[in-house]
């Protein structure tokens, strides 16, 4: 009788499988929500195959309206198997401590505002001996209607993450960070943007930059259309330095909208097409 909320997920797609509890106390503190979440993962794709099961446990906490601040700490076990490592077990304990900012009041369909999340994550365990990085991330996205009756709307995004520590191969695949894709650089496959090894499946690496510019208009009642370009890189060997370039990708898509969002089709190509790996759309 205090709004408690316990939530059970499960999610079948075609290379991740989850199951996950969560459980969510309002107001253990005035203003401040007690977080926990137990969950399970398997995923077979071209950049690793593997299980995970994670638990964690945090506070969240809102400053004014728009502002939340969260930390806490994770435990996870996780096996996997990848072209760089082969496979190994890695014991991870970590302490996520984040930050958003946001004034938009549609999440579901944005139509105006903008919204920043910074997330630093310290992790210790052990994956093939000792091991210590640290995972920090940036996000932003900015919704903006570009006419006076609002029916042209643009969207910008962006996406900064680097990890701090070891090199790539010494990092578990899963922590690594990965581009392309939807929600991603659209004109490239799953995690197909940055380095492969020979047989062209993805390695991750240990930093990632990728942003998009969309502009968004009506079609005709429910049915909407979009217009997009893209752009992303990720680093194995260092931190930003992106040895092979950034990789573009234009595309058209459709929306139409429910009350619970908007369905969507995106049709991209790449601009920076490699021989071999990269479909030609």
């Amino acid at each position: 009788r205090r709004a408690e909320k316990l939530t059970a997920d499960i999610a079948i797609a075609q290379v991740t499988q989850s199951a996950s509890l969560s459980f969510e106390k309002p107001r253990v503190f005035t203003r401040t929500d007690f977080l926990s979440k137990i969950a399970f993962n398997h995923e077979d794709d071209d950049a690793f195959r593997g299980y995970k099961v994670a638990g964690s446990a945090g506070l969240k906490h809102l400053f004014g309206k728009s502002l939340t601040v969260e930390g806490g700490a994770q435990v996870s076990w996780s096996r996997t198997i990848d072209p760089l490592a082969g496979l190994r077990d890695s014991y991870i304990v970590g302490f996520p401590l984040g930050a958003a900012w946001t004034n938009i009041k549609q999440p579901l369909d944005p139509q105006r505002g903008t919204s920043v999340a910074i997330t630093v994550k310290p992790n210790f365990g052990a994956s093939d001996g000792p091991l210590f990085f640290t995972l920090m991330n940036y996000n932003m996205s900015y919704y903006a209607p570009i006419d006076r009756a609002g029916r042209f709307l643009a969207a910008i995004w962006g996406h900064a993450g680097a990890s701090l520590g070891p090199g790539t191969a010494k990092i578990p695949p899963d922590e690594r960070f990965y581009a392309g894709g939807a929600g991603s650089v659209r004109g490239y496959g799953y995690r197909l943007v940055g380095p492969t090894d020979a047989l062209h499946k993805p390695l991750g690496g240990r930093s990632v930059l990728e942003g998009g510019a969309e502009l968004r208009f009506p079609v005709y009642g429910p049915l909407r259309a979009a217009a997009f370009t893209e752009i992303g890189g990720v680093d194995e060997t260092g931190l930003f330095a992106f040895q092979n370039g950034l990789q573009r990708s234009v595309g058209l898509g459709l929306r139409y909208v429910t009350p619970v969002g908007p369905i969507r089709l995106d049709v991209a190509v790449p601009l920076d097409r490699r021989s071999g790996i990269d479909a030609a759309y």
